[in-house]
């Protein structure tokens, strides 16, 4: 006969939840158990600051910091917690980047119980007494696995939620940016009611930050009392919180003898930004702006990074000078008639810029070979004396060595000034040089077209209106208007001009449809009346359907959780060949009436060099609040939790003109994203990589 053996089962429930924390703060709980755990036994929180985040940074010689919570719920008061076993690994990780192991608080890695009655339950604080082990546990070198025993089990609580902590402190010696990630391995939580967790459970990491933040960059702008501080990653007052001024964070100096001082009478900042907005008491002078000498230096003691490290006070010789995005503000070119010679003392036009670090003075070159050669069969000159692209101009001035050659027309070229900084700022703008027959005014004249708008439309476009813009014109109702593919180039032509209203004698309106297999690019666009012949070489564009390529990646549509302090922001570029710029807008209301930043940056001339530009043949990538441009609205630090809408658009006008906000060649739909509720995040250093490889993902 056979006996039947009845086996009580003993159980034991375990979940291992992650517990980020800093300066003795609560960071928040990031693991939500499986459906195979009792969810009755699983503290859930979601903390404060960084919860949500891996990659913290955590600082050499770091106080205490819980990197895992465990939380056991036994079956019967008897049992005993006997073991727990971890991994750490992680990109440059070493052991020696731990302080030496111990069996008491004094060790890199310890083991801790939660005070049921002093300080907040079920979270890691001073008041939590360290779990003494049975001997200092040593690594295992192969994979960095450490056992933690305790000299005396500890008691377990009968259904009740039992919680410890994992630990760890750095060394003196922990090396930047090396990670540190722990893994509890499936059944490492041993006690005398079963093992736990049923999988391997990896916590978020940390990173380890042993360098200090420091202030990147001041800017300004003459007539306007906001001022951006810009800061080499994301901080916070030290022991924690926004920088405020009666913490007096930041010292600014104003510019000796000119007069207008000033103070700052308001910051705006979150902490984990990495930058701040501050109200001054006044509006900025020109002498405040340009590179020298009013300057911004850091308070004793007064900022941190969200790692702990502090920033030194800098001594006002190596403060940070005040400045303002470098752009140019020359628009047009004077025309030049055929047979005439321009020298540098009578030059054709000096052109001008602002912002940037001033100095000994702004650089001109051409933007490229090719714009070189436009102006030398135009004007002549070569060397230092004209502008030409391998040699700096300081005069700003045009003028050739040549008399103007006979090429009646418009002839574009692209301009590049660079300032005197260090590391230099540059700024592109396109200019179109007006060759005339034989006069520049009068009935002799030459007519031309200096302006299309919009520059360019989507294939399959029906009745869409162009406005044509010319100079010495007589526009009527029998004029004549083609849009024709330029010379050499292959394809369908595809667009059929409607019949156009007159504005003036120099403007007119034109609807115009666009066949769907009109090939994408450049058309000439030329307007005949009588005997008058005015044209514009590639004055027209046709993109592709669906937006010319121009489309918003990330973030992407209604998305939360965004990261704070700087979210990225990526599209595709435009294939417009007739854009000069981009704009980036940023708006805390679906109707843009209330803009954070808006932000504009040149077409790169070589989209290989995005130095020159936030874009390359296959994407444009741009930071908030971040940049060398030109700033239509300062940014204004976002706020956690929040919901936020963005755009993109295209300009035919240069960076410093889209200010005046003229009509966009192209705007993309508007997208929504809502930031996550915590404002800490990892330094903006120790993001790049991993930021570059979300967008390229």
């Amino acid at each position: 006969m056979k006996t039947k053996v009845f086996q009580k089962v003993v159980s034991i429930t375990l979940s291992i939840t992650t517990l980020l924390w800093s300066f003795g703060a609560p960071l928040g709980v990031l693991f939500a158990p499986s459906a195979a755990q009792a969810a009755a036994a699983v503290v859930v929180s979601n903390g404060t600051l960084n919860g949500m985040f891996p990659g913290a940074g955590i600082k050499a010689l770091s106080a205490t910091t819980a990197i895992a919570k465990i939380s056991i719920t036994a079956s019967s008061a008897d049992k005993t917690l006997t073991a727990v076993t971890a991994n750490f690994s992680g990109t440059g990780f070493a052991t020696t980047d731990l302080l030496a192991i111990a069996t008491g608080a004094t060790s890199g890695v310890a083991l801790y119980t939660d005070h049921a009655s002093l300080g907040t339950a079920g979270t890691y604080d001073t008041n939590d007494p360290v779990v003494t082990l049975a001997a200092s546990p040593a690594w295992t070198p192969s994979t960095t696995n450490i056992t933690l025993t305790p000299a005396t089990p500890v008691a377990l609580t009968n259904a009740v939620a039992k919680i410890f902590y994992i630990v760890i402190q750095t060394s003196g010696t922990a090396a930047n940016t090396d990670e540190i990630r722990l893994t509890i391995p499936a059944s490492a939580v041993v006690s005398t009611d079963g093992s736990g967790p049923t999988a391997n459970f990896t916590a978020n990491h940390f990173i380890v930050d042993t360098v200090a933040p420091t202030i990147a960059g001041v800017n300004g702008f003459e007539g306007s009392a906001s001022v951006t501080v810009q800061f080499s990653e994301p901080v916070q007052k030290v022991g924690g919180g926004a920088l405020a001024v009666g913490d007096t964070p930041l010292v600014y100096t104003d510019d000796v003898g000119a007069g207008n001082d000033q103070t700052i009478s308001a910051i705006s900042h979150n902490p984990g930004q990495p930058m701040a907005t501050l109200t001054m008491s006044g509006n900025l002078d020109a002498a405040d702006v340009d590179g020298t000498p009013a300057t911004m230096s850091a308070g004793s003691n007064k900022i941190a990074d969200m790692a702990g490290n502090v920033m030194l006070a800098v001594p006002p010789a190596t403060a940070v000078n005040f400045g303002s995005p470098l752009s140019i503000t020359t628009v047009n070119i004077p025309c030049v008639t055929v047979g005439t010679v321009n020298n540098v003392g009578a030059p054709i036009v000096t052109f001008a810029a602002t912002g940037g670090t001033v100095g000994a003075g702004y650089k001109w070159r051409t933007s490229s070979a090719a714009d070189t050669a436009t102006l030398e069969n135009l004007i002549g000159g070569t060397g230092a004396s004209s502008i030409n692209h391998t040699a700096d101009n300081t005069t700003g001035k045009l003028f050739g060595t040549n008399t103007v050659a006979n090429a009646p027309g418009m002839h574009s070229f692209s301009l590049t000034v660079t300032d005197s900084a260090g590391t230099p700022a540059t700024a592109t703008r396109q200019f179109t040089l007006p060759v005339a027959a034989t006069s520049c005014t009068g009935s002799g004249a030459f007519p031309a077209i200096t302006g299309v708008a919009p520059a360019g439309v989507a294939q399959g476009a029906t009745s869409f209106q162009v406005t044509i813009t010319g100079i010495n014109t007589t526009f009527s109702a029998s004029s004549v208007i083609t849009f024709s593919l330029p010379p050499g180039v292959a394809g369908t032509n595809g667009i059929t001009p409607g019949t156009a209203t007159v504005n003036s004698a120099t403007s007119l309106t034109v609807p115009i449809t666009v066949a769907a297999d009109a090939t994408a690019g450049a058309r000439d666009v030329k307007v005949i009346t009588s005997a008058e012949v005015a044209n514009m070489p590639g004055g027209f564009g046709v993109f592709a359907s669906g937006g010319s390529g121009l489309g918003l990646l990330l973030p992407t549509d209604a998305q939360t959780s965004v990261p704070l302090p700087n979210p990225a922001f990526s599209f595709t570029p435009s294939s417009n060949a007739n854009i000069n710029s981009y704009r980036v807008t940023v708006a805390s209301t679906s109707d843009f009436a209330t803009r954070v930043w808006d932000y504009t940056f040149p077409k790169p001339s070589d989209v290989s060099n995005t130095n020159a530009s936030h874009c390359n043949s296959t994407g444009c990538n741009v930071t908030y609040g971040q940049g060398t441009f030109l700033p239509i609205t300062q940014p204004v630090p976002l706020a956690p939790n929040t919901t936020y809408y963005w755009k993109t658009s295209t300009y035919a006008e240069a960076p410093g003109a889209v200010s005046a906000a003229p009509a966009a060649l192209e705007t993309t739909p508007v997208r929504s994203f809502t930031t996550t509720a915590s404002v800490m995040l990892r330094p903006q250093a120790l993001c790049t990589g991993q930021c570059s490889r979300q967008l390229q993902a």
